[in-house]
């Protein structure tokens, strides 16, 4: 098991280098003051739940308020839908009553340390839509590269460390409304 979180690891370091050292168009910091997004993903769980738990994907509602040039606040939301596996190790491949949909309301911070990416943070509360398992703390480390005017495409994490731990390591891409 530590040497699958090792190469989950080295995946995400390795795609964030990628990603950050790639060159686009946008200067998010000439953007407007309010930014308005929504954005999907998907993502490959691990930690004590990912036997029952493999994989997630999930839709993103975001609002980001530049404080300055730099520094973006805000507040997300959306659903993100981890499949359960069947009792034999398969995905069932469609919804069932075992999966574990939560909500995430969270409080967003970014930092833009230059041109077309941003590093931040989503903190929140994971809200269960699965009556079995609570809701609980949510963290959720990305950083977003601009790939055009409007197309943020973000590597990331997601951790809730409930009774059990569940993390993911996310790779989703979005679209700026505004």
């Amino acid at each position: 098991m530590d040497m699958l979180r090792a190469k989950y690891f080295i995946v995400t370091i390795c795609s964030i280098c990628l990603i950050s050292s790639a060159k686009g168009q946008l200067d998010i910091r000439k953007q407007q003051k309010h930014h308005y997004g929504i954005g999907v993903n998907g993502g490959i769980n691990f930690g004590q739940l990912a036997d029952h738990y493999p994989v997630n994907i999930g839709f993103d509602l975001i609002y980001l308020r530049s404080i300055s040039s730099r520094i973006h606040l805000g507040a997300s939301t959306g659903l993100a839908y981890y499949f359960c596996s069947t009792s034999d190790g398969k995905n069932s491949g469609a919804l069932s009553e075992g999966d574990f949909p939560i909500i995430p309301l969270t409080f967003s911070f970014r930092v833009s340390p230059f041109k077309n990416f941003l590093w931040g943070m989503d903190i929140g509360y994971a809200a269960s839509l699965n009556s079995e398992i609570e809701g609980g703390f949510y963290g959720s480390p990305r950083g977003t590269f601009f790939i055009g005017d409007r197309m943020p495409v973000f590597v990331g994490f997601r951790f809730m460390p409930l009774d059990e731990n569940l993390h993911a390591v996310q790779f989703g891409i979005g679209y700026l409304l505004n």
